[in-house]
């Protein structure tokens, strides 16, 4: 997995959010979130879009995502 690998995003945002770094309902910037990981917008959208189907982040229209 390199460093612009949704699935290693995937892995490392989800570990941020059960180890509290992401407050639960904290709305999550995709901007924020490259600067963060030092990522692509698009390897940041893949990442959300697979956690929002495990459930663990969710979309609130017109809110964009949040930490679930």
């Amino acid at each position: 997995m390199g460093a612009g690998d949704p699935q290693d995003l995937v892995v490392k945002i989800r570990r941020s959010v059960l180890d509290g770094h992401f407050a639960a309902g904290q709305r999550l910037v995709e901007a924020e979130l490259c600067d963060l990981y030092q990522v692509s917008r698009s390897t940041v959208r893949q990442a959300l879009r697979e956690l929002v189907a495990d459930g663990l982040v969710e979309v609130q229209r017109n809110k964009g995502r949040g930490s679930g």
